[in-house]
């Protein structure tokens, strides 16, 4: 594995996933206009960007990065297509074969989203992890620059050339530019330069300016929402080390991110007409509360026992120790804080 001086656990990062978790629920919250609360997303780009480079050991053959990648995402969102996709889709076969292909769909909007909305961003997240597969038998900084350079190649072809070939396929080339943020960030970080707890204060209050903003469209969106993001992760990893306890106890919500993300919609249908009769503020509070103590649940009981079973049947059985070797990190981080 690529060391540092240390192999860190990350937990202030992994914070920070589940933080943009609740954010992303707060955007889709009923009764609540909060379209900076998809800024989110840009926040995961971002992490996921850094986590490709941080987790690719030198060596690493692709069939094994993207065995890993399949068993940490797929099964299980299959599963979540599978509960969800009723609730929001018409009987419309097609659409869900194409989300569980991860092949862009219109609904009956005309709008770019898969059966299970909030899924759309997987498909950058596959494509991001065909593009590291492809550049992982490089020199970990030359990895970036390929990247890089595909990214801006692709973005020049997309406003110059073939603008409408993206369009036709709802995906936007700019939107990768976030992913290379991350790497590039990681580079950065695994110098030990990335330093001052004064500078990380600062940095985090970009979240609080790009608040102020209306929700921007591509490609203006890696500007307006994802330069905070890349501020705001920079921000999390100056304060690794600091506050640490109540950062490795934010960090169960970071472990369950993913399935908070991909149940928020679906429990906030299902609760709604319960909490409605609530105050308004107690009603909002509610719903996040469920959709957190939901994806928690979900994440131990469902989640982490697909993600073990698959594992077993591609031939990596090692995610489950991984995975228990972090909650110990986890406990020891709380255990040195106190």
């Amino acid at each position: 594995m690529i060391v540092v001086t240390k192999r860190p656990s990350l937990v202030g990062l992994q914070a920070l996933r589940g933080g943009c978790a609740l954010v992303v629920t707060c955007a889709h919250l009923p009764w609540l206009d909060l379209p900076v609360g998809g800024a989110g997303v840009d926040v995961f780009f971002v992490i996921s960007g850094f986590i490709m480079m941080f987790a690719c050991r030198d060596g690493m053959p692709a069939t094994e990065f993207l065995r890993a990648r399949f068993v940490r995402i797929v099964p299980f969102y299959w599963l979540m297509i599978l509960v969800s996709a009723p609730v929001w889709t018409d009987p419309n076969v097609g659409r869900v074969i194409a989300t569980i292909l991860f092949w862009p769909t219109q609904d009956f909007r005309g709008w770019w989203l898969p059966a299970v909305g909030q899924g759309w961003t997987l498909t950058y997240e596959i494509l991001f992890y065909a593009g590291v597969a492809v550049v992982l038998p490089l020199p970990v900084r030359a990895r970036a620059l390929a990247l890089t350079a595909a990214v801006a190649a692709l973005c020049l072809v997309q406003a110059v050339s073939a603008p409408a070939a993206f369009g036709t396929l709802g995906i936007s080339a700019s939107a990768f530019v976030e992913f290379v943020m991350g790497a590039w960030l990681y580079l950065v970080w695994r110098t030990g330069r990335l330093r001052g707890c004064g500078l990380s204060y600062c940095v985090l209050g970009c979240l609080a300016i790009s608040m102020t903003l209306a929700q921007p469209a591509m490609p203006w969106r890696v500007v307006v929402w994802g330069i905070p993001a890349l501020c705001i992760v920079t921000g999390a990893l100056l304060l690794e080390g600091r506050a640490l306890r109540l950062a490795a106890r934010l960090s169960l919500l970071g472990d369950a991110s993913f399935s908070i993300y991909l149940l928020h919609p679906l429990v906030i249908h299902i609760s709604t007409p319960f909490v409605k009769p609530l105050p308004l503020p107690l009603a909002l509070m509610a719903l996040v509360a469920a959709c957190a103590v939901m994806g928690i649940v979900v994440h131990y009981w469902v989640e982490q026992p697909i993600v073990a079973w698959a594992g077993r049947r591609v031939g990596l059985p090692e995610l489950r120790r991984v995975r228990q070797s972090r909650r110990r990190e986890h406990s020891l981080a709380v255990g040195g804080a106190a």
